[in-house]
């Protein structure tokens, strides 16, 4: 599940009341999932340790009643230099028209700016921390952050890197799932 809606990547804000609100709602529609039987879930919760997906699993555990834990591997990729600027301070910025004419599409996924996380060693990192989970908990709700969550479930089905902005536009607002080794992957497409 995606923590609530903030810009930022690995910048550690806390939700808005629009973020906190949007928790609320998602924990009720759980709640509601779970008493009918449409989902079946352990009694954790696994978050990020960022502040906004930490609240989210707040507003969870506490609807919900169950158990709180947190992974520093579900943390949010971090974009280096480009780090808590809007999208506007980006498009202005040196780095990112020297990044956007000298980087090709293909290596957008290996490449970022000084500092950060390339989306393809953020989602090796989430494969692992699959594992991790897949080991230490008995079908856990994971809170953690969109772009993360909707890449692995891309790159868990074989849609190659240079594809995933296309297809997570096809997709834009809907909720797809991957079911893995066990573990169950919901992400609403943004």
């Amino acid at each position: 599940m995606r923590e609530g809606e903030i810009i930022g990547g690995g910048t550690d804000r806390p939700l808005d009341s629009n973020g906190l609100e949007l928790a609320r709602q998602r924990a009720k529609q759980l709640l509601g999932a779970l008493q009918e039987g449409r989902l079946l879930l352990g009694r954790t919760i696994v978050t990020s340790p960022l502040q906004r997906a930490r609240q989210t699993a707040e507003i969870f555990a506490n609807t919900l009643d169950f158990e709180l834990a947190e992974h520093p591997g579900l943390r949010a990729q971090h974009f280096g230099e480009l780090e808590a600027m809007t999208a506007e301070e980006i498009k202005r910025s040196a780095l990112a028209r020297h990044l956007h004419s000298n980087v090709s599409p293909a290596r957008l996924y290996t490449d970022t700016a000084p500092g950060g996380e390339a989306i393809l060693d953020a989602v090796a990192r989430m494969r692992q921390v699959r594992g991790d989970l897949l080991q230490g908990y008995e079908r856990p709700l994971v809170v953690s952050h969109g772009s993360l969550l909707k890449s692995l479930i891309l790159d868990r089905n074989d849609v190659p890197p240079e594809r995933w902005s296309t297809i997570a536009s096809k997709f834009k607002g809907k909720v797809i799932e991957d079911v893995h080794g066990g573990l169950r992957t919901h992400s609403v497409f943004a």
